[in-house]
């Protein structure tokens, strides 16, 4: 069985099993025959057992063209005020946000993202970017950036195609920051920032 079987995506042309994939592309089966399931197991293993390092970084989900993991690896981070936590996106067949709020607030932010247009709060970078196309954006955060400690990437592209797939984050006061990923319901972390 595959614990937290919710954070897999399959790509619609590919099956691990009869019964893997549900027509939205959601994960849904709680067993798999050896070898074809082996691959994102062991990238899940990886991520979730090698990334509790200590250079403050965060991959956000993970993926081939077959798959995506939509998790935050580690989904819970502690680091010092004045750190710089690096959030990065490794995957591909996949875009993804991190913003960081309020609960309340980034559940309103995903439910109102994708309407007749892209809601631009959600789907832009909070703060004017620095520099071409691509660059990796670095931004401070305490509870009160923007009035109420909100701080977004934007959309985070694919690697290799146009557009940032990093994002830098400075913590300046100590506190408890919650982010998610607007686009993946469940694809949440926090942030606990000590002195």
């Amino acid at each position: 069985a595959l614990p937290n079987s919710g954070k897999i995506k399959c790509v619609t042309s590919w099956r691990v099993s009869q019964n893997a994939c549900r027509s939205d592309g959601a994960f849904t089966m709680s067993h798999t025959k050896t070898g074809q399931a082996a691959e994102f197991h062991t990238l899940d293993a990886k991520l979730d057992a090698g990334l509790e390092q200590s250079d403050g970084s965060v991959v956000v989900g993970h993926g081939t063209n077959r798959f995506s993991l939509l998790e935050m690896y580690p989904s819970s981070l502690r680091v010092r005020v004045g750190h710089n936590v690096r959030f990065r996106w490794f995957g591909t067949n996949e875009v993804h946000t991190v913003t960081f709020g309020s609960l309340t607030y980034l559940e309103q932010l995903a439910n109102g993202l994708f309407g007749a247009q892209v809601d631009p709060v959600g789907g832009l970078p909070s703060d004017a970017p620095q520099g071409p196309p691509g660059t990796v954006q670095h931004v401070t955060l305490d509870p009160m950036t923007h009035g109420n400690g909100f701080v977004n990437s934007g959309i985070l592209a694919d690697p290799g195609s146009p557009g940032s797939h990093e994002f830098d984050v400075r913590f300046t006061k100590p506190g408890v920051y919650h982010y998610r990923c607007l686009i993946h319901a469940g694809m949440a972390g926090e942030v606990t920032v000590t002195t």
